[in-house]
């Protein structure tokens, strides 16, 4: 299924579409990242597909293993030796990197092994500004990392993956001990445990821990909004003390001074 977003600005006209290409079973609910998800970007100019030679796409793919963004979502970005288009990358998940092995005989956990973007700049105008391309791209993506933060929760989520991080270890092991029979043989079904604690993650993910839910919030609440406001200069770390949705995502798929 292809999505796409469109803008206009005076005469020009900007377009980015994505697919993805996902595997799993038909019982699949969740979908994770592939240990090496390939992302893929194609830029058209009037219809001519750019090249990685052209300097306005180096500088695109500067911006995009530069991206803090993506470092946020915890993918280690790294450029690939394959030409799939205009820029071809590798996200590298590093949450998911210990528990892979839990998901192994989980039918109902699939995986996004690739995401691909085309955008598309369309002007009449004899000379086109880097600046142009850059920003409109930079909106672009972040319109489509919102929408796909709703449906992939466990892959574009920040709040989501960083909920994760904090909680399912002890879930995990919190709803294994519960199912576990006091007396006698029995052991609970792995399989089974991951689903209930995958299912809560996801119902809170979708529910409070995304970036809409804390828009929200912060609209309501001077406190969160101040509180926000303060973490922007501080992103999140491990074992920070911070409660999650005081924390604001500097949402710029794109860094801004890569070069």
């Amino acid at each position: 299924m292809t999505k796409e977003i469109a803008l206009q600005e005076f005469d020009d006209t900007f377009a980015l579409s994505y697919t993805l290409e996902v595997s799993g079973t038909e019982k699949v609910k969740f979908h994770v990242p592939k240990p090496r998800m390939l992302f893929v970007l194609d830029v058209f100019l009037n219809g001519t597909k750019l090249d990685e030679t052209n300097h306005c796409v180096q500088r695109l793919h500067a911006a995009l293993e530069k991206s803090s963004f993506l470092q946020q979502l915890f993918f280690e970005v790294s450029p690939s030796k394959e030409k799939h288009g205009s820029i071809t990358l590798y996200l590298k998940c590093k949450l998911f990197a210990d528990t892979l092995g839990d998901f192994k005989h989980a039918d109902n956990v699939g995986y996004i092994e690739k995401i691909h973007f085309i955008f598309k700049y369309t002007t009449s105008c004899p000379s086109v500004y880097f600046s142009s391309l850059f920003n409109n791209l930079q909106y672009c993506f972040c319109s489509a990392m919102l929408d796909l933060e709703k449906q992939y929760p466990f892959v574009f989520s920040f709040y989501g993956k960083h909920l994760y991080e904090i909680n399912y270890s002890t879930m995990l092991r919190c709803f294994t001990e519960l199912a576990t029979p006091l007396q006698g043989p029995g052991e609970a079904d792995q399989s089974e445990m991951l689903q209930l604690v995958l299912e809560k993650l996801n119902h809170f993910m979708l529910t409070k821990f995304n970036t809409i839910a804390v828009m929200k919030e912060c609209d309501k609440s001077p406190y969160r909004l101040q509180q926000c406001k303060k973490s922007i200069a501080r992103p999140f770390e491990p074992d920070d003390k911070r409660l999650l949705r005081n924390v604001a995502l500097v949402y710029r798929v794109l860094a801004e001074d890569p070069e």
